[in-house]
């Protein structure tokens, strides 16, 4: 590449659309080079037509994501500038279920009365197997 590169990737420019195509739109960087903006590098949302969010002679701003096959030819991207953050971009919190619930529970008795608990229930068991009082 004998001619002298202005941009590198990662500038933001200002492009004018020049035609478009099934796949994306070609465009002329304001100061100089051109470029191509992918389909996929146009909004967030599924295009099915680029005409629908790109007009002939539209001036738009654009970032640089990738270098041409050709000197000073560019891979731009719009969406990339306008990025909006994710809707649900939190987990959300599952709630316990009920095998957890019961082990916290557990987990919250000391020994001690765990202990109790048990031996009581055996004494009871033992006297009714006995048949006594």
């Amino acid at each position: 590449m004998s001619e002298n590169i202005k941009h590198k990737i990662g500038d933001r420019v200002v492009v004018r659309i020049s035609g478009i195509v099934p796949f994306g739109a070609f465009c002329d960087i304001q100061d100089g080079g051109s470029g191509l903006i992918h389909i996929s590098e146009i909004d967030d949302k599924y295009i099915k037509n680029v005409s629908d969010y790109l007009a002939l002679d539209s001036v738009h701003e654009a970032l640089i994501i990738g270098l041409g096959e050709k000197p000073n030819s560019f891979s731009l991207s719009i969406k990339r500038l306008i990025r909006r953050p994710r809707q649900n971009s939190f987990k959300p919190i599952k709630p316990l279920g009920r095998r957890d619930v019961n082990k916290k529970r557990i987990d919250g008795i000391s020994f001690y009365q765990m202990s109790l608990c048990i031996n009581s229930m055996v004494d009871s068991e033992y006297l009714r197997l006995k048949g006594g009082n």
